[in-house]
């Protein structure tokens, strides 16, 4: 029977990925800092724990990090540094850590196993801010960028994300059931996301 209780990321391993040194190299950054200045950028990077990945040179890692400061997954994406708009040319330049992490340590016949092992339990992304001062509204919307980027123009609210256009449900929402939240989907998906807040509603 599987488990349904989740697999975990290395706090040390994260730890790495965090220093405001790889900032110059992290193009999403690189693009924020345009825009917005170094402290504005730098408080959303402290506040998101936004890391730096080698996997493509200059991707960003959002890290899902959860009410409890546990790590669950990172999602890493490339950004072009002048538009801010992810790169998928060639292709869609997205993976996960946990994929990437466990080749690294085991061999083939141990990333088999480790895989099939691996309890991928998603959360919010912006989650851990449960842990600090929160304003009285949480605004989720789809994607991770939107989520940073909001925070610097609208700080009055707390914002999060959640990660793609199926993961709202009632397990990702159940940390926040408490508190005052608006669901501000892309336009292609309002129809979807009004119909799933009304489920969540009951």
């Amino acid at each position: 029977q599987q488990s349904f209780v989740p697999d975990f990321i290395p706090q040390e391993i994260v730890d790495k990925t965090l220093s405001p040194a790889h900032y110059p190299q992290n193009k999403f950054i690189s693009f924020l800092t345009k825009k917005c200045g170094n402290a504005l950028t730098a408080k959303a990077c402290k506040r998101f724990r936004i890391g730096t990945s080698k996997h493509w040179p200059g991707a960003t890692i959002f890290w899902q990090i959860d009410h409890e400061n546990r790590i669950r997954t990172g999602k890493i994406m490339l950004y072009s540094a002048e538009t801010g708009r992810r790169v998928k040319h060639p292709h869609s330049q997205i993976t996960w850590v946990h994929t990437l992490l466990y080749p690294k340590v085991c061999n083939a016949a141990q990333w088999d196993a480790m895989r099939k092992k691996f309890n991928l339990n998603q959360c919010l992304f912006g989650l851990h801010q449960l842990n600090v001062a929160l304003s009285g509204i949480i605004i989720i919307v789809e994607s991770e960028k939107t989520a940073v980027v909001a925070s610097i123009y609208l700080p009055q609210y707390t914002w999060m994300a959640s990660g793609g256009l199926k993961n709202l449900s009632l397990k990702t929402l159940a940390p926040i059931k408490h508190c005052n939240i608006i669901l501000y989907p892309d336009q292609q998906a309002l129809c979807d996301w009004e119909a799933k807040a009304a489920m969540l509603r009951k």
